[in-house]
């Protein structure tokens, strides 16, 4: 029997390109396998000794998370004497602890057996090994392996091949892009590209290309920009222009007038001033001042005192802030419109008054 042959062909396996990258493997796996086993030559002394063997056996994993592992294993051997005295058979029964390294490249192990060969040894393991993915269910077990035994020092060595089978939820592949170029490494066939350079599929620097800029951070190219550096608040077009709406805009003056009086006590009020800066801001809108009086009193005196106090309103804006007389219409309503109750004292107050309305479109950029 040539089982060193059997040793180099496993050890080869290892190497071997014939198997696709591992894939998501599932939560479990059941699997069976065939072992080459070596056994320490160099110590001396002992009552029988071993040569080398071979074995097969079963093996049950767990992995509860995405890079460990836990399995168990059972093996039976057959190991041949160097005397001549033919071969021994036995079992050997434990667990292993596994690490899979990122993208499943292999996977490193550590656990304790218990050896039944003529006497019982008990053994602490160490090795590395690979899955080798043949679809979702099944794969290719690959290992090699170390043994130390506790009770007579000796150092056994072995290797594997067998297939497995997984069953279970699946458990998403660890993936990682050591150089953070969006490829990862199992695709990347360019590592170690410096931040910040575009790459291709494979990972690999894109051949360097004319960019057109855009100066003003707006979005749009500078071949294509028809307004240049516009602010960077504003929403532009497909040109690069500032985007513009007409709002509607509204401004309304409001005074209040002493009994049986159309004189304004304070021209220099804040609401009159407003009102006239409205209107030289839109100075292509009209107004119409509308005059009001309260109920005490002849309805045809309180539509004149109504028309005075709107006339007075009028003179104001035209003598003291510069407003075309054309713009301004003044009309009284005498008591027609009373706002509340004619014989409350405070319903006289407010009755007595006159209202003005302007209002204009404005066009106001869109904002971000």
């Amino acid at each position: 029997m040539k089982k060193t042959m059997t040793a180099m062909g496993i050890l080869l396996a290892f190497t071997s390109g014939a198997f696709a990258q591992s894939a998501p493997v599932g939560d479990k796996w059941v699997g069976g396998f065939g072992e080459y086993y070596k056994t320490d030559g160099e110590l001396d002394g002992a009552p029988t000794f071993y040569d080398d063997g071979v074995g097969f056996g079963a093996e049950l994993g767990f992995r509860f998370k995405p890079q460990w592992a836990a399995r168990l294993e059972w093996s039976h051997l057959n190991i041949d004497q160097t005397n001549g005295l033919g071969d021994e058979s036995g079992n050997r029964l434990g667990v292993d602890a596994m690490y899979f390294l990122p993208d499943d490249l292999m996977y490193v192990f550590a656990g304790v057996k218990h050896l039944d060969i003529t006497d019982s040894s008990r053994l602490a393991n160490v090795g590395i090994g690979k899955h080798w993915s043949i679809n979702d269910k099944w794969r290719v077990i690959t290992e090699i392996a170390a043994y130390h035994d506790f009770g007579e020092a000796y150092n056994d060595v072995s290797a594997k091949i067998g297939l497995a089978y997984s069953f279970g939820a699946t458990s998403a592949p660890v993936t990682r892009d050591s150089d953070n170029d969006g490829v990862n490494n199992s695709m990347d066939k360019c590592p170690g590209t410096a931040p910040g350079v575009k790459v291709d599929a494979m990972g690999c620097a894109l051949a360097a290309a004319v960019t057109e800029s855009d100066s003003d951070n707006d979005g749009v190219l500078d071949s294509k920009d028809k307004c240049a550096n516009t602010p960077s608040t504003d929403q532009v077009d497909a040109t690069g222009c500032s985007i513009f709406t007409e709002v509607e805009v509204e401004e309304t003056l409001r005074i209040l007038f002493a009994n049986n009086s159309a004189e304004i006590a304070n021209r220099a009020n804040s609401d009159i001033r407003d009102f006239a800066a409205f209107m030289k801001r839109f100075p292509s809108t009209d107004t119409v001042i509308e005059g009001y009086a309260s109920a005490p009193g002849e309805s045809d005196y309180n539509q004149w005192l109504s028309e005075e106090r709107a006339k007075a309103v009028r003179m104001v804006l035209i003598e003291d802030y510069d407003i075309k007389p054309a713009r301004i219409t003044a009309v009284g309503f005498g008591e027609s419109k009373l706002l509340d109750a004619p014989t409350a004292k405070e319903a006289n107050k407010i009755n007595r008054r006159i209202v003005a309305r302007v209002s204009a479109s404005k066009r106001e950029k869109l904002t971000k």
